[in-house]
């Protein structure tokens, strides 16, 4: 990149001053709307221009950058002035236009008002980046199974297309970072735990998933979530390389018991929340999902070492968990 001359004289010349940042985003701005400011307000982070350059450059009033990157009032933008923001700070509107266009939907906007935002079409056509495709081709069905253990098949399909999408927008911070299969997943992962609800989410995936073994002597049971589909959960919750519940020894749940596993799984989720991402991730690649080492490794971005490395120390915190309690005889203290 060129540098502007450095004036003779002792002292270099002082960068220019950056003008404040926007302010934080509304906090009734949700969904795929709060995504897209994301990704417009880090592009400003790193574009260095103040909202009021910014605003000149676009020829829009500097209120109206501002309204536009805090979300004001909720309010969702037109594409005209998200299209002209966009190509100032030299995002591709392709992606941007997708997450706008999915966010019009969200926000429940008729087709008319869309129809009324010129160039929108147009903005769709670019197909997505070949490297792109190329790791959809690869983790895909990976990308999709994960997503699904957390959130409804349609919802999971959606969030991995958003996932890629965001990934596009921002290619950049992608090919710099040490891996891009790495960068990949941790969006796709910031994102499932977005829309899941982080503070539930491993309970939930714990009831989505639950193994539950049906007899044909066993007497009517109440109503269950709906499993069919869902992963797999046994493994990770019996499997001889994951610690057994505190206390329990051999006198495991009846597994016809569809409640005493549900509970026993919950608490295994709810231990694994404290987890770090990687050491959670690994488990759920590699025991619910029943993904090797080597291709938990590939969709992680690292090697199968650090995979060895991260399921060890995820099992060792699990057996200190606290709150990790058997559930025979009623929960343990």
């Amino acid at each position: 990149m060129n540098r502007p001359p450095v004036p003779e004289g002792d002292e270099p010349a002082k960068a220019p001053r950056r003008g404040r940042r926007p302010s934080e985003v509304d906090p009734r701005v949700v969904g795929t709307h709060l995504v897209l400011l994301s990704v417009l307000r880090d592009r400003h982070q790193r574009d260095g221009r103040t909202v009021e350059q910014l605003g000149r450059d676009c020829n829009f009033v500097k209120s109206k950058i501002s309204e536009l990157l805090r979300g004001y009032g909720g309010k969702y933008p037109r594409w005209e002035i998200t299209k002209a923001v966009a190509a100032a700070m030299d995002l591709p509107l392709a992606p941007l236009c997708r997450l706008w266009l999915a966010g019009a939907w969200e926000a429940r906007k008729k087709e008319k008002w869309i129809e009324r935002n010129a160039g929108v079409e147009d903005d769709l056509r670019a197909p997505m980046p070949r490297a792109l495709e190329g790791l959809r081709e690869l983790h895909g069905a990976t990308y999709r199974a994960y997503a699904g253990v957390f959130l409804r098949p349609d919802a999971a399909d959606g969030v991995v297309e958003q996932a890629l999408t965001v990934v596009w927008a921002r290619m950049d911070v992608a090919f710099s970072s040490a891996s891009v299969a790495g960068h990949v997943w941790t969006v796709l992962r910031e994102l499932v735990m977005a829309w899941a609800d982080p503070s539930t989410a491993h309970g939930v995936a714990a009831s989505r998933t639950v193994s539950v073994r049906w007899g044909r002597d066993l007497p009517d049971l109440p109503d269950l979530p709906d499993l069919q589909g869902l992963p797999d959960l046994a493994d990770l919750a019996s499997t001889s390389r994951l610690p057994r519940l505190p206390g329990l020894g051999d006198d495991l749940p009846d597994p016809r018991d569809p409640f005493g596993r549900l509970t026993e799984q919950t608490d295994l989720f709810r231990a694994m929340r404290e987890l770090a991402p990687r050491h959670a991730d690994v488990l759920i690649l590699r025991y619910v999902l029943r993904r090797s080492a080597e291709e938990t490794a590939d969709v992680l971005g690292t090697d199968p070492g650090m995979v060895g490395l991260w399921d060890r120390q995820a099992q060792e915190h699990l057996e200190q968990a606290p709150h990790f309690r058997t559930t025979t005889g009623g929960m343990t203290t």
